[in-house]
């Protein structure tokens, strides 16, 4: 893309490098060549901002820099995506667009949004693991239930209403009987697993966060740390608080390219946790 003359070279902008992944290619192998890509980059001083998005077959960064150095952002990527160092295995095909993920930039307060942070954080887990969509979906739910104890640490809101407002995007009552079947099954075999999760994640004080991963300690940093900063930013009118309970949910799934019926199956499961630890007696306030 070229820029317009009637931009400065200082002013930021935002494009989008969709890398398609090619056949057979394992996503942890194409994680790790845009981890150093990433790298590179930074090395170079051309990035400001990133977001990373996994949509297999193929990963989308978008990255927010200057005008004046995009040119060189792009070429550091070409060479980087295009230098494997594998024979075994290459990238189908990349190519650039316009905006952030390929949409206008100001669709949204993407200031807003820890991208960078979480990218980041995830780029260094999927590159050192075996990665599957079960792993990936299991990694979204600990980060979901990270965010509710934030939020309802933080804001001293009940659990049930933080669910409420940021986790009940569809209405069970309108899935056909055949997919809530399907849910609730689901769900049953996983039960004990998903509870234990959610059950730790909430009642982590003090002792038990010194004994935590330190990639969930950190995620738990973002929370807070972004939720500070954010709500005196985003959140002083009724409509940004009530968009806020939404947005760093529909984040982590954009960005773990979680949609469709696996979208169904968490909101199910995160919704069962918090019910199935209400009903057993534990409080959700």
């Amino acid at each position: 893309m070229t820029a317009n003359f009637l931009q400065s070279v200082d002013s930021n902008c935002w494009d989008t490098c969709i890398v398609n992944l090619g056949q057979n290619m394992p996503l942890k192998m194409g994680v790790q060549v845009i981890r150093k890509a990433l790298l590179k980059l930074k090395e170079n001083d051309c990035l400001d901002k990133f977001f990373v998005t996994l949509d297999a077959p193929s990963i989308k960064i978008a990255f927010k820099t200057t005008v004046g150095k995009q040119q060189k952002l792009k070429e550091t990527l070409e060479t980087e995506l295009t230098d494997k160092g594998s024979e075994s295995y290459s990238f189908d095909s990349f190519f650039f667009k316009e905006g952030f993920l390929g949409n206008e930039p100001n669709d949204f307060p993407q200031e807003f949004f820890f991208m960078d942070d979480l990218s980041a954080l995830t780029i260094d887990i999927l590159s050192e693991s075996e990665i599957s969509r079960d792993f990936i979906f299991l990694y979204a739910l600990y980060l979901h239930f990270g965010w509710i104890k934030i939020r309802n640490m933080i804001d001293k809101e009940s659990i049930a209403d933080i669910i409420l407002k940021g986790y009940c995007w569809f209405n069970i009552s309108n899935v056909t009987q055949e997919k809530r079947q399907a849910l609730e099954t689901s769900f049953a075999e996983n039960e004990d697993y998903i509870s234990e999760c959610y059950s730790t994640v909430m009642s982590m004080d003090a002792t038990v966060l010194s004994k935590t991963p330190s990639w969930f300690k950190s995620w738990l940093e973002m929370c807070v740390e972004r939720l500070h900063a954010n709500t005196a930013l985003f959140f002083n009118e009724e409509y940004q608080v009530e968009m806020s309970y939404f947005l760093i949910p529909s984040l982590i799934n954009k960005h773990l390219g979680i949609s469709g019926d696996e979208l169904t199956r968490q909101i199910y499961y995160i919704n069962m946790a918090v019910l199935s630890k209400s009903t057993a007696g534990t409080s959700i306030e």
